[in-house]
């Protein structure tokens, strides 16, 4: 995968071989081609050097991710329902007897 980033630094590596093959002349064109093209796996390797570093500091965020739960009571509706027939208790029995 080729990163903009590589790309570009790539090309400031090679910029004076450009320079010299299509402003100056002093370079043959293909010579300056075959420069950049081995300028990009070596920025390839200079970026990722960095970027590995760094990554070792970034948050874990698998570990901090928030689960939300959602709670409902279930027995408000069942104190309207049971009210004449007497009141009942969390295991379903009645208290009326």
């Amino acid at each position: 995968m080729l990163r903009y980033s590589t790309m570009l630094l790539a090309g400031v590596l090679s910029a004076p071989a450009m320079w010299g093959a299509f402003v100056t002349g002093s370079v043959d064109p293909l010579d300056a081609l075959i420069r950049f093209l081995i300028t990009v796996p070596v920025a390839a390797v200079l970026l990722a050097i960095p970027r590995a570093v760094f990554r070792k500091y970034e948050p874990d965020r698998s570990i901090h991710a928030v689960v939300m739960a959602h709670a409902e009571r279930v027995d408000l509706e069942l104190q309207g329902k049971g009210a004449g027939d007497g009141a009942s208790t969390r295991s379903g029995q009645s208290t009326a007897d």
